[in-house]
């Protein structure tokens, strides 16, 4: 899928590291430790494992301490990876698949995300890229969005069908994280907000079937404003 940089051409290479090095400064951005990205094998029926469109898209990325708005990129959620194109390196651009400890957050269509390594109050590993659905200093709601690809058949041909996994929820609160299955999970968070918790569900059960992520971020919101947390 990947060829690492040092197998371009050197003069390309060259170009590469000139035109960040004007653009951004090269002491501040290690691009030699991203990898070209190589096209993808074709999908049925224009399927992709993109977050919302397989286009490249303007938005912003948080890249070893600095903000780069205006970049062009599309978030790969079978890879978990975030490719990238620079349209002034040539007439087609240059497009880079990026190392994800080199970006703290990003911002793609109008989503926040935020780069999350840690454990959970299991104990439990959890990494990648998490949508940040709501966030005050004192609680967070924070979803991991990811699709898994098989290979069909069609036409005489081995083609990818990718379909979207169920989301995974994450409250993080008292700088531990939460999986949220059921109500239970965020009372056993706020023992002491218990009597809200269920108020809020019983208030707002349609919402709940029918958006369930934004049930989530709206009684987030509601226990941070009603009880200073």
């Amino acid at each position: 899928m990947v060829t690492p940089f040092f197998s371009f051409g050197q003069n390309h290479v060259e170009e590469l590291y000139n035109w960040f090095d004007e653009k951004i400064g090269f002491e501040n951005v290690n691009i030699h430790q991203g990898s070209e990205f190589k096209k993808k094998q074709r999908s049925v029926n224009g399927e992709h494992s993109f977050f919302k469109s397989s286009e490249f898209v303007k938005g912003a990325i948080f890249y070893q301490g600095e903000k780069y708005s205006n970049v062009y990129f599309k978030y790969d959620l079978y890879e978990q990876k975030l490719i990238v194109r620079f349209h002034e390196l040539s007439s087609t651009g240059v497009t880079i698949q990026l190392f994800n400890n080199n970006v703290k957050r990003f911002n793609l269509h109008n989503t926040p995300f935020v780069w999350v390594e840690s454990t959970d109050v299991k104990g439990k590993s959890i990494s990648g890229f998490f949508e940040e659905a709501y966030s005050a200093p004192s609680l967070k709601l924070l979803i991991k969005i990811s699709k898994h690809k098989k290979e069909v058949a069609y036409n005489g041909r081995m083609l990818a069908e990718y379909k979207k996994n169920r989301n995974e929820y994450f409250l993080w609160y008292k700088n531990q994280y939460t999986k949220i299955k059921s109500k239970k999970n965020i009372i056993n968070i706020l023992p002491s907000l218990k009597k809200q918790v269920n108020s809020f569900y019983r208030k707002h059960a349609s919402l709940r079937k029918k958006n369930y992520t934004l049930f989530l971020a709206e009684l987030s919101r509601e226990l941070v404003k009603n009880n200073n947390l």
